[in-house]
C-alpha cells in the first residue's frame, strides 16, 4: 500500500472512531492508533476493514472488526476506591434521597470491569444491604463485563487499597482476590454504546437518582459528548445527581447552570 493510500485508509480509520464510539485520537496516541490498525488490517484485510470505515454507522450493531476496534481501543484503566470523596459525598447524597423514596437507582456509565461499580456498591455498606440501591454498570465492551460479572481482580485493580479493604470485602482465590458476594447483589451490567439513541430500549425504562459518569469526557470529541450528556440526562430522575470526574467538572454551559452546593463535579437537575 503506497504512503497516500496509508494516509487515506488512516483517516477513514480515524473518522469512523468518532462517528460510531465518539472517541477522537489525541496526538500522543496516533502512533498506538496505527498499530491498532495495522492489528485490524492483518486479521480481517484491507478491503474488511474498508468496508466497515465506510458503512452507515449504526450505534447498536457490532460487526466483528467492531468488536476488535472496542477491545484494543477502549480504555479500561480503572482501580478500587477511586477517587475516595467522591465515593463518600456518593454516600451522603444516598442517604439523602432515601429520606423521600424507597429504592435509589445508581448508573456508572462506562463501568469498565466493574471496580467502580462494585466500589459503589462497598461505599454505601448498610443502603446496600438493605437493598435500597441498585447499582448498575454500563460498558460497551462485552469482555469486560464478563470480567466484571466473575468478580475477581488482581493486585492492580487493588492497588491504592489498603490492607483491611482488601480484607474485609474481598476473598482470596489464588493471586487474585473475589469480591465478597453480598456487594455482587443488586448489581447489574448492560451492554450499551453511550451513543445510542435508544437508551430506554436498554434500561428497560429505568430512571436514575445518580449516575456516575467519571472521565469519559476526556475521551470523546465535543459532538459525542453533547449526545453522551443528553442521553444520560434523559435518564435522570428529577431531582437527580450527575458526576463528573474529579479532572472533568463541568464539561458543558448546561452543567455549570446545574453546579449542586459548590462542587465542581456534581450536578443537580
Amino acid at each position: 500500500m503506497k504512503r497516500g493510500e496509508n494516509e487515506d485508509l488512516f483517516r477513514k480509520f480515524t473518522g469512523y472512531l468518532e462517528r460510531k464510539f465518539g472517541w477522537f485520537v489525541i496526538p500522543s496516541k496516533i502512533e498506538n492508533t496505527a498499530f491498532i490498525l495495522g492489528k485490524l488490517i492483518m486479521k480481517h484485510g484491507e478491503p474488511g476493514v474498508m468496508e466497515v470505515f465506510l458503512s452507515p454507522v449504526n450505534h447498536d450493531y457490532f460487526s466483528a472488526v467492531d468488536e476488535d476496534v472496542i477491545d484494543l481501543y477502549s480504555v479500561s484503566e480503572t482501580y478500587f476506591n477511586r477517587e475516595p470523596e467522591i465515593l463518600e459525598r456518593l454516600n451522603q447524597l444516598t442517604d439523602s434521597i432515601l429520606t423521600t423514596r424507597d429504592k435509589v437507582n445508581i448508573l456508572c456509565a462506562a463501568s469498565s470491569s466493574g471496580e467502580e461499580v462494585y466500589s459503589t456498591s462497598i461505599s454505601l455498606r448498610d443502603n446496600f444491604f438493605n437493598n435500597e440501591v441498585s447499582v448498575y454498570g454500563a460498558e460497551i465492551n462485552q469482555r469486560l463485563i464478563n470480567l466484571a460479572m466473575g468478580g475477581i481482580y488482581t493486585e492492580w485493580s487493588l492497588r491504592t487499597c489498603s490492607n483491611d479493604y482488601r480484607t474485609r470485602y474481598f476473598d482470596p482465590e489464588g493471586k487474585k482476590f473475589k469480591l465478597k458476594a453480598e456487594y455482587m447483589n443488586n448489581v447489574y451490567f448492560k451492554r450499551y454504546n453511550l451513543l445510542s439513541q435508544n437508551i430506554d430500549y436498554y434500561f428497560n425504562g429505568i430512571r436514575f437518582d445518580i449516575i456516575l459518569c467519571r472521565n469519559i469526557f476526556l475521551y470523546l470529541n465535543p459532538n459525542a459528548t453533547e449526545k453522551v450528556l443528553e442521553n444520560l440526562l434523559s435518564l435522570l430522575n428529577p431531582g437527580g445527581y450527575l458526576i463528573t470526574g474529579l479532572a472533568e467538572g463541568a464539561i458543558s454551559e448546561r452543567l455549570k447552570r446545574n453546579s449542586y452546593d459548590g462542587f465542581r463535579n456534581i450536578f443537580k437537575f
